[in-house]
């Protein structure tokens, strides 16, 4: 699998600007990996409704990334994404199951070392910045 290269917009957390939170600042970097691996609008990932096929199930690996990288509570997960926790846990059923798939597997594995990597950055940056102003 080859990713393509993509800038990666990171936003503020709106509860509270001041703090970098890891579930807040977290959630931009998987939804951008997802969006370049799968090839899917942002608007895609946060659709009221199911969407295409193709777009519902980008949709349910960002929610298995911000469950199982991000650590998010399958209640946050589900509220990131319109969704309820049953929707948001069934969707990480469904992926862990795909991961029996060995090239799913390296593809996922793949998704969730950049999206590490992409958040270990903006933690590094952010300490940088915040000691550079303090």
């Amino acid at each position: 699998m080859e990713f393509r290269a993509m800038p990666i917009a990171i936003t503020e957390c709106s509860r509270n600007p001041e703090r970098v939170h890891h579930d807040c600042d977290i959630l931009p970097i998987i939804e951008g990996c997802v969006m370049a691996v799968f090839e899917v609008p942002r608007e895609g990932l946060r659709i009221s409704s199911r969407g295409k096929a193709d777009v519902a199930f980008a949709r349910q690996v960002a929610m298995y990334l911000a469950h199982v990288v991000a650590g998010l509570t399958l209640t946050d997960v589900g509220k990131r994404f319109g969704r309820d926790r049953t929707t948001a846990a069934y969707a990480c059923r469904l992926i862990e199951d795909r991961r029996d798939d060995p090239a799913f597997d390296r593809r996922l594995s793949a998704l969730e070392a950049a999206i590490q990597s992409g958040f270990s950055r903006l933690s590094v940056a952010g300490r940088a910045g915040r000691q550079a102003n303090g």
